[in-house]
């Protein structure tokens, strides 16, 4: 059992890795939630906590699957975001496949190594149960004050399910991250969400976490709307916590640290809040730093631990989201690798090699278009990869 304490709600419970299993009909859908990836976000497992504690006391009748579990469980007791390395980082192909293959991890594995084969070994077991639609969704909160959101990876499935949801969307964030959870799951072919709930220590955010869930376990067919007495009040919560930047947005910029606590953010800034090219944000190291671009300010790091000092975004016109839908439908990517400079990787079928000096006609945002996010670089070879099936 690992504690947990929230300050919002000045309160201490204890957890195990499952907070709540209700497991029925394999073949009905199966949602799996975790809460508390980061350590210092305790506001998904005290949310999970009590939706499952209102399960069992109101005895509802779950028709699918609905899985809640607890993330990082050594960084959680001492509140802060990983003890050795970030969890919502490491979740490689490289790694994935030396758990695997070895059966486990050595005796030299960081304590988060730990907790993701454990995580990994409970995911394995679900997906082996489950033969209904899947769905997994990772809760967090932001250091800095932010409406609710959904950050996933650009998939069609992934895009239809969080449309659903009255809150804005952010696309493309796994151009910029390595080995996050939730680009682990999409490799694997299932629907994805993360839902950013608010600031850390804000009871909104536990209040946002529960709502979502709910809606989450009816929109995925889990449960009915009649079993969630308070799901208008929750739609309607989440509608009015998120109307003023309700939409698809994209993210242009990201400004990586390598320590965090060299970094410091220019004092007020909320997620979505505008900002133009030039306009002062944040020192690194005493160096000032600026704004690249004109655009809206995304997760601003108010926080000692983390990588990612800030992002910048830009609304997705709607035009645009309609063409990308058509060109993924008519499989428009099978034409790009007749073009010469353009490749299909041999090794995964997902990825294009753009070699940029024969194709450099071609701009970044056609493939983002068709869902491939650039990767990785090699001399003149540009790796784009595509999370959903080709």
């Amino acid at each position: 059992m690992s504690k947990v304490y929230s300050k919002a709600l000045e309160k201490e419970i204890k957890v195990e890795r499952y907070i709540g299993k209700f497991e029925n009909d394999p073949s009905e859908p199966t949602v799996i939630v975790f809460g508390g990836i980061h350590g210092n976000e305790p506001s998904g497992v005290f949310a999970l906590n009590t939706v499952c504690n209102h399960i069992r006391s109101n005895n509802l009748n779950l028709k699918g699957n609905f899985y809640a579990l607890s993330g990082n469980l050594c960084a959680l007791p001492e509140g802060k975001r990983y003890c050795e390395v970030d969890l919502n980082r490491i979740w490689s192909e490289e790694l994935i496949r030396k758990i695997e293959s070895r059966g486990g991890l050595n005796g030299e594995a960081r304590k988060e190594d730990i907790q993701m084969q454990e995580l990994l070994v409970e995911i394995k077991q679900i997906l082996k149960r489950s033969s209904g639609e899947i769905y997994f969704i990772d809760l967090h909160s932001t250091s800095s004050q932010s409406c609710p959101f959904i950050p996933i990876n650009d998939t069609m499935a992934n895009r239809r399910f969080a449309r659903k949801f009255p809150v804005p969307t952010v696309l493309g964030i796994e151009e910029f991250l390595d080995g996050p959870l939730l680009s682990f799951i999409n490799e694997i072919d299932h629907i994805a969400l993360g839902f950013e709930g608010g600031q850390h220590d804000e009871k909104s955010a536990i209040q946002n976490h529960i709502a979502f869930v709910g809606l989450v376990l009816y929109y995925s067919g889990c449960i009915s709307e009649y079993e969630i007495p308070d799901y208008k009040t929750y739609l309607n919560n989440l509608r009015e916590a998120g109307k003023k930047e309700k939409g698809i947005y994209e993210i242009l910029h990201r400004y990586g640290v390598e320590d965090a606590e060299k970094f410091e953010m220019k004092e007020g800034f909320k997620s979505f809040d505008p900002i133009e090219e030039d306009q002062f944000l944040a020192t690194y190291d005493g160096e000032k730093i600026t704004a690249k671009e004109n655009g809206k300010i995304f997760m601003p790091l108010y926080q000692n631990q983390g990588d990612d000092g800030f992002f910048i975004i830009r609304k997705v016109p709607l035009v645009w989201l309609k063409l990308s839908s058509l060109l993924r439908k008519i499989k428009f990517e099978g034409w790009l690798v007749l073009l010469p400079g353009i490749s299909r990787d041999k090794n995964n079928p997902k990825t294009l090699l753009v070699n940029r000096k024969v194709a450099r006609y071609l701009s970044k945002d056609l493939f983002h278009l068709l869902g491939f996010r650039r990767k990785s670089s090699r001399g003149d070879i540009y790796s784009f990869t595509r999370r959903e099936k080709i």
